[in-house]
Protein backbone atom coordinates (compact mmCIF):
# COMPACT_ATOMS: atom_id res chain seq x y z
CA UNK A 1 0.00 0.00 0.00
CA UNK A 2 1.42 3.21 -1.38
CA UNK A 3 1.92 6.20 2.08
CA UNK A 4 -0.58 8.44 0.34
CA UNK A 5 -3.35 5.46 0.44
CA UNK A 6 -2.34 4.26 3.96
CA UNK A 7 -3.21 7.80 5.29
CA UNK A 8 -6.35 8.15 3.65
CA UNK A 9 -7.50 4.57 4.91
CA UNK A 10 -5.54 6.17 8.41
CA UNK A 11 -7.79 9.00 8.11
CA UNK A 12 -11.50 7.02 7.90
CA UNK A 13 -10.38 4.76 10.50
CA UNK A 14 -9.56 7.04 12.89
CA UNK A 15 -12.41 9.20 12.36
CA UNK A 16 -14.94 6.43 12.52
CA UNK A 17 -13.62 5.72 16.35
CA UNK A 18 -15.63 7.07 19.22
CA UNK A 19 -13.62 6.53 21.87
CA UNK A 20 -10.27 8.01 22.57
CA UNK A 21 -8.48 4.94 24.00
CA UNK A 22 -10.14 3.14 20.74
CA UNK A 23 -8.50 5.66 18.84
CA UNK A 24 -4.73 5.19 20.65
CA UNK A 25 -5.26 2.02 20.12
CA UNK A 26 -5.98 1.56 16.31
CA UNK A 27 -3.45 4.30 15.85
CA UNK A 28 -0.86 2.38 17.48
CA UNK A 29 -1.45 -0.80 15.89
CA UNK A 30 -1.30 0.67 12.85
CA UNK A 31 2.24 2.42 13.29
CA UNK A 32 3.03 -1.29 14.43
CA UNK A 33 2.03 -2.60 11.05
CA UNK A 34 3.44 0.07 8.96
CA UNK A 35 6.81 0.13 10.51
CA UNK A 36 6.98 -3.70 11.28
CA UNK A 37 7.22 -3.29 15.35
CA UNK A 38 6.20 -4.68 18.00
CA UNK A 39 3.16 -3.51 20.19
CA UNK A 40 5.95 -2.20 23.18
CA UNK A 41 7.78 0.04 20.50
CA UNK A 42 5.45 2.41 20.08
CA UNK A 43 4.58 5.40 22.15
CA UNK A 44 2.58 8.71 22.15
CA UNK A 45 3.16 11.29 24.03
CA UNK A 46 0.88 14.76 24.58
CA UNK A 47 1.89 17.98 25.74
CA UNK A 48 0.27 19.46 28.88
CA UNK A 49 0.39 23.12 28.38
CA UNK A 50 -0.48 23.95 32.08
CA UNK A 51 2.45 22.39 33.47
CA UNK A 52 4.87 22.82 30.53
CA UNK A 53 5.30 19.49 30.66
CA UNK A 54 4.60 15.96 28.83
CA UNK A 55 3.05 12.74 29.38
CA UNK A 56 2.96 9.15 27.66
CA UNK A 57 -0.44 8.29 27.28
CA UNK A 58 0.36 4.96 25.47
CA UNK A 59 1.32 2.36 26.02
CA UNK A 60 -0.90 2.78 28.34
CA UNK A 61 1.18 1.46 31.41
CA UNK A 62 3.20 4.09 31.30
CA UNK A 63 0.52 7.29 31.31
CA UNK A 64 0.80 6.61 35.00
CA UNK A 65 3.98 6.80 35.38
CA UNK A 66 4.47 10.69 35.56
CA UNK A 67 5.48 13.75 32.94
CA UNK A 68 8.24 14.86 31.86
CA UNK A 69 9.50 18.09 31.65
CA UNK A 70 9.62 20.29 28.39
CA UNK A 71 12.55 21.38 29.48
CA UNK A 72 14.17 18.23 29.88
CA UNK A 73 17.74 17.79 28.16
CA UNK A 74 17.58 13.81 28.37
CA UNK A 75 14.10 13.57 26.79
CA UNK A 76 14.33 12.76 22.89
CA UNK A 77 10.29 13.43 22.67
CA UNK A 78 10.92 17.13 24.58
CA UNK A 79 13.32 17.94 22.27
CA UNK A 80 11.26 16.45 19.10
CA UNK A 81 8.64 18.82 20.65
CA UNK A 82 10.52 21.78 21.91
CA UNK A 83 12.64 21.81 18.46
CA UNK A 84 9.17 21.16 16.07
CA UNK A 85 11.94 18.49 14.46
CA UNK A 86 11.80 15.14 13.19
CA UNK A 87 14.69 12.88 14.69
CA UNK A 88 16.05 9.27 13.52
CA UNK A 89 18.56 8.00 15.42
CA UNK A 90 19.96 4.23 14.69
CA UNK A 91 22.04 4.01 17.43
CA UNK A 92 19.99 5.56 20.47
CA UNK A 93 21.31 3.26 23.28
CA UNK A 94 24.78 5.26 22.93
CA UNK A 95 22.66 8.76 23.16
CA UNK A 96 22.11 10.22 26.44
CA UNK A 97 18.74 10.16 27.46
CA UNK A 98 16.37 9.17 30.52
CA UNK A 99 16.16 5.25 30.29
CA UNK A 100 14.09 5.55 33.24
CA UNK A 101 10.66 4.51 31.20
CA UNK A 102 12.87 1.93 29.75
CA UNK A 103 12.74 0.00 33.07
CA UNK A 104 8.95 -0.35 33.19
CA UNK A 105 8.21 -3.39 32.30
CA UNK A 106 5.68 -3.92 29.77
CA UNK A 107 5.40 -7.64 28.82
CA UNK A 108 4.51 -9.11 32.39
CA UNK A 109 1.79 -11.23 30.82
CA UNK A 110 4.66 -13.04 28.84
CA UNK A 111 7.10 -13.37 31.51
CA UNK A 112 4.31 -15.15 33.85
CA UNK A 113 2.76 -17.09 30.89
CA UNK A 114 6.04 -18.39 29.49
CA UNK A 115 8.70 -18.52 32.99
CA UNK A 116 11.46 -20.85 30.53
CA UNK A 117 12.27 -17.28 28.94
CA UNK A 118 14.08 -14.79 30.54
CA UNK A 119 11.78 -11.58 31.20
CA UNK A 120 15.07 -8.91 30.23
CA UNK A 121 13.95 -5.79 29.69
CA UNK A 122 15.18 -4.88 25.74
CA UNK A 123 16.62 -1.51 25.77
CA UNK A 124 15.74 0.81 22.38
CA UNK A 125 18.33 0.51 20.35
CA UNK A 126 16.82 2.45 17.33
CA UNK A 127 14.41 5.28 17.58
CA UNK A 128 12.47 8.03 15.67
CA UNK A 129 10.64 10.68 17.17
CA UNK A 130 8.09 12.88 15.11
CA UNK A 131 5.74 15.69 16.50
CA UNK A 132 2.54 15.82 16.88
CA UNK A 133 -0.11 18.45 15.48
CA UNK A 134 -4.04 19.08 15.76
CA UNK A 135 -5.10 22.46 13.99
CA UNK A 136 -1.25 23.60 12.94
CA UNK A 137 -0.58 23.76 17.27
CA UNK A 138 2.13 20.81 18.48
CA UNK A 139 0.20 18.41 20.87
CA UNK A 140 3.07 15.97 21.57
CA UNK A 141 5.13 13.27 19.72
CA UNK A 142 5.23 9.86 18.36
CA UNK A 143 7.92 7.46 18.42
CA UNK A 144 8.50 4.79 17.07
CA UNK A 145 11.39 2.07 17.91
CA UNK A 146 13.18 -1.47 17.88
CA UNK A 147 14.44 -2.65 20.83
CA UNK A 148 16.78 -5.09 21.30
CA UNK A 149 19.90 -6.41 23.33
CA UNK A 150 22.43 -4.38 20.81
CA UNK A 151 22.00 -2.92 17.56
CA UNK A 152 21.70 -5.86 15.35
CA UNK A 153 19.38 -7.61 17.76
CA UNK A 154 16.64 -5.01 17.16
CA UNK A 155 16.89 -5.53 13.54
CA UNK A 156 16.70 -2.78 10.61
CA UNK A 157 17.98 0.67 10.95
CA UNK A 158 15.31 3.01 10.12
CA UNK A 159 15.39 5.00 7.02
CA UNK A 160 15.13 9.12 5.96
CA UNK A 161 12.42 7.26 3.78
CA UNK A 162 10.68 5.68 6.79
CA UNK A 163 10.84 9.32 8.88
CA UNK A 164 9.23 10.84 6.37
CA UNK A 165 6.57 8.26 6.15
CA UNK A 166 5.99 8.54 10.18
CA UNK A 167 5.98 12.08 9.36
CA UNK A 168 2.88 12.15 7.29
CA UNK A 169 1.09 9.45 9.40
CA UNK A 170 2.25 11.80 12.52
CA UNK A 171 -0.10 14.12 10.99
CA UNK A 172 -3.46 12.23 9.98
CA UNK A 173 -2.88 10.65 14.05
CA UNK A 174 -2.80 14.30 15.07
CA UNK A 175 -5.62 15.50 14.23
CA UNK A 176 -7.48 12.41 16.44
CA UNK A 177 -5.83 12.19 19.31
CA UNK A 178 -7.53 14.92 22.06
CA UNK A 179 -7.83 13.60 25.34
CA UNK A 180 -10.76 15.53 25.85
CA UNK A 181 -12.97 13.71 23.15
Amino acid sequence: MKLDEFCKTLERRLAATHEYQETLQFAALALQQAFKVKSDEVAFLLLDTATDSIGFVWPKKLSSAGNIPLSSRGSLAALTIRENNSQLHNNFSSKYHAAIFEQIRLDESKAKDNAKEPSAQRPIQKIMSVPLTREQAITGAVQVCRKGSDGKDAGADFTQLELDALTAIAGVIGQHLDPKS
